[in-house]
């Protein structure tokens, strides 16, 4: 929930090597992406995110995704893979941060990126970038 996802970005904030974190189905909702947002504005190391919602149409919604989307907007370049899906976030705002991983991805020199949302619980779909 919100106070692990506060927790792991007091973590994020102080850590230069920790390179993937996999919270998807923790059930963070706005406050939780808010915070993880901060940490991103910091950390220059994290390079795949996987903050999936537990159901569809639950979790952050599109304030969450926002705060993620503007973290990555010009504080940080290195975040070349998220997972957000089952997060209720509508289209339009799914494209601006999609649009800001890819842009990460592009900039980036080691490796490739990609995109995943997962529309139902059993099956989850991947977007290459």
């Amino acid at each position: 929930g919100d106070s692990g996802a506060a927790s792991l970005a007091a973590l994020l904030e102080g850590n230069a090597s920790l390179t993937a974190v996999w919270a998807g189905g923790n059930g963070i909702l706005r406050t939780g992406a808010e915070a993880l947002a901060s940490a991103l504005r910091s950390n220059h190391t994290l390079r795949t995110l996987d903050v999936r919602g537990k159901e569809e149409g639950e979790g952050f919604g599109d304030g969450g995704a926002k705060a993620l989307a503007a973290a990555l907007e010009s504080d940080n370049r290195t975040l070349t893979t998220l997972w957000h899906g089952g997060n209720g976030i509508t289209a339009a705002v799914r494209t601006v941060l999609d649009g800001r991983v890819r842009r990460n991805k592009d900039m980036s020199s080691k490796g490739s990126g990609a995109l995943f949302f997962q529309r139902k619980r059993s099956a989850v779909s991947s977007v290459p970038i």
